[in-house]
């Protein structure tokens, strides 16, 4: 039997694989929010104005090298929510641009991804 392989990096039109697993956690947060278990919640539910006006407006955090970021970005866009992504020194501007187009506020930190992490008060697990 020969090798296969899955191709994520078109999903969603972003070039960025990782956008499933950060969409799928908006997603639960949002539903858990709502006291609704994800499975019976369809994405355009999420988006739709009902959802928004029972949550109002959430703001998600993360750090992120690249991919991650892009797809918090994206999902929280999609669901009419905000995202801020903090990505560490030494990332490039393109990484960074391509979070800004998918609607997050973005920044690149004067520190290391795992200084980033402890650093950045908003990313602070309490």
């Amino acid at each position: 039997m020969g090798k296969r392989v899955k191709d994520e990096s078109y999903r969603f039109g972003l070039n960025a694989f990782k956008v499933l697993g950060g969409s799928y956690a908006v997603g639960k947060y949002l539903a858990e929010k709502l006291n609704v278990d994800i499975s019976e919640l369809s994405f355009e539910k999420l988006r739709s104005k009902e959802v928004k006006e029972k949550l109002g407006s959430i703001t998600f955090v993360t750090a992120t090298d690249g991919n991650h970021g892009r797809g918090i970005a994206w999902a929280t866009n999609q669901l009419g929510q905000k995202s801020v992504v903090y990505i560490p020194k030494g990332s490039s501007e393109i990484r960074l641009n391509n979070i800004r187009k998918e609607g997050s506020e973005a920044s690149i930190t004067d520190l290391n991804y795992d200084d980033t992490i402890v650093e950045v008060p908003a990313l602070r697990h309490f």
